[in-house]
């Protein structure tokens, strides 16, 4: 059982100061939601604690007694354990081999799996923490790799668990299952941090909450006596004005014209994710919501729709034909704006100013002969920031210094303002963004389907997709497995559906 407890706490990196005089206090076991916007300080907090990082001032304590961690080992040695969001595993090799690498235990010269075993069953609370132990994780489930990397902790005695994002992969039934053993280990003893930006988790299976903001503590409290707007009003400063989708629904009704168009695509390579006779249709003015568990062809859905993969079948859209020798920059001149998976790698060019990053794709716009003109980049940057509410103090300054809130409404803007819209592809749209990012993106789809605008919406949250679609494609192992109209939608049958079931 370990309580832990932080005073004064402050980091700085450079001029920003991402933590400042922080107190608060993780009590025993208890399931603690950390929420934040981004830029809050949540992940400079766990670092700390998990010995990722060196505070400039304060201190931990742990069970009433001061310590310091120099690495993670110091940390794991006080039996604080940390699953970050992205797994950390071996695919090629199995479950019990991932949950015991680097603590193997041998017989003479050999890795006794039997032994190794063994000790891990005798370290779990109950037998519904098993796992296919001999099973490669290449051939689990993302709720099982989860697993995984939780047991890899247990196995290590941790009793302090840190979890990032825990559920942003999963489907609805692994997240009461996952919430169902979340109880389980506190019951167990263990005390749990969960870093999420998801208010229904929080309400759902936390005890206690801890509010950052701009590297402060804004509140801490029991779960049970707040409610998700006075939070809400903690992490933004403000009240959060989101939408109200069904109305729009019923007043801005998609048209009869297609605006895209896939009959019985399949691309040629033969590896997980890749499509599988798909057929699906996109109405001008429809948003249309993909829904699937991680890897199963979403990804390869928007690349066929760039050309960037070889394909059999056919694909129309705006009523021409695309092939695979159609190019990217035809597809986009035709009316195609994006929201890519990851902006990082696919949406923005961090090096280099927002000035830069505002032209990329549509260059053409703002040269004059083989220059750029500055001028009217920031005449016309400053327009489309200003609508986009992008907060910087100038087009001059990195893109890397930004928010990723404000780099995403940086690349809507661009995508969006910058070109003839008949179709935007939100890819992930509002991963990793704060909630009044979520806020002006969301009202922003809806402006763009109220206008006639097709959205194809590809996300991993279903809130948002039932919150957002007129319809929602659910797709495994690359093929379309049901397609619901609003009336149709359910987080139970979608989510099955979603784990290959069919509809």
């Amino acid at each position: 059982m370990i309580n832990i407890e932080s005073k004064n706490l402050s980091k700085s990196f450079g001029s920003f100061r991402a933590l400042s005089d922080l107190s608060l206090n993780f009590e025993a076991k208890k399931i603690h939601a950390v929420i934040g916007e981004n830029g809050a300080g949540k992940s400079t907090l766990m670092k700390l604690l998990f010995g990722l990082l060196r505070p400039d001032s304060g201190e931990f304590f742990v069970n009433g007694k001061r310590v310091e961690f120099d690495n993670s080992a110091d940390a794991i040695h006080a039996g604080i354990g940390m699953v970050q969001q992205h797994f950390c595993l071996v695919e090629n090799l199995s479950a019990l081999d991932n949950i015991i690498l680097g603590t193997e235990p041998t017989k003479g010269l050999k890795l006794d799996r039997e032994l190794a075993l063994k000790n891990l069953i005798s370290k779990l609370p109950d037998e519904s923490l098993h796992v296919p132990w001999h099973q490669k994780v290449s051939e689990l489930s993302v709720g099982f790799r989860q697993r995984i990397e939780i047991l890899k902790l247990l196995y290590r005695d941790s009793k302090f668990l840190i979890l990032d994002e825990p559920t942003a992969v999963l489907t609805p039934q692994e997240i009461a299952s996952f919430f169902s053993l979340l109880l389980r280990l506190k019951e167990s003893g263990r005390t749990i941090v969960l870093i999420t930006h998801k208010l229904a988790e929080v309400f759902s299976v936390c005890d206690n909450y801890h509010v950052l903001r701009q590297g402060k503590l804004i509140s801490s409290g029991v779960v049970a006596d707040t409610t998700q707007m006075q939070i809400v009003k903690h992490m933004i400063g403000r009240d959060l004005n989101l939408p109200k989708e069904p109305e729009s629904v019923k007043i801005h009704k998609p048209k009869s014209e297609t605006s895209l168009e896939f009959k019985n695509v399949s691309t040629r390579l033969q590896q997980r994710g890749q499509l599988k006779n798909v057929s699906l249709t996109i109405m001008a003015g429809e948003v249309l919501g993909i829904a699937g568990v991680e890897g199963s062809g979403q990804s390869k859905l928007v690349e066929t729709l760039l050309g960037l993969t070889p394909f059999d079948g056919e694909l129309h859209f705006m009523n021409k034909k695309i092939d695979e020798h159609t190019s990217t920059k035809i597809i986009r001149d035709m009316g195609l704006a994006l929201i890519p998976e990851d902006r990082h790698t696919q949406g923005i060019w961090p090096e280099e100013s927002c000035s830069k990053n505002l032209v990329i794709g549509i260059e053409s716009e703002f040269q004059s002969g083989i220059f750029f003109d500055e001028s009217k980049i920031r005449s016309t940057g400053d327009g489309w920031l200003k609508e986009f509410d992008v907060r910087l103090s100038d087009l001059s300054q990195p893109i890397s210094s930004l928010s990723g809130g404000n780099q995403q409404k940086l690349v809507f803007a661009r995508e969006i303002l910058g070109r003839k819209v008949k179709l935007i592809v939100c890819h992930q749209p509002t991963r990793g963004v704060d909630l009044g990012a979520i806020e002006k993106i969301h009202a922003e789809i809806l402006r763009m389907k109220a206008l006639g605008i097709s959205c194809l919406l590809l996300s991993s949250e279903l809130d948002e997709l039932f919150s957002l679609s007129d319809r929602i494609c659910v797709m495994f192992d690359g093929r379309v497995n049901g397609i619901f109209d609003r009336s149709q939608f359910s987080k139970n049958e979608i989510g099955k559906a979603m784990t290959g079931a069919s509809k």
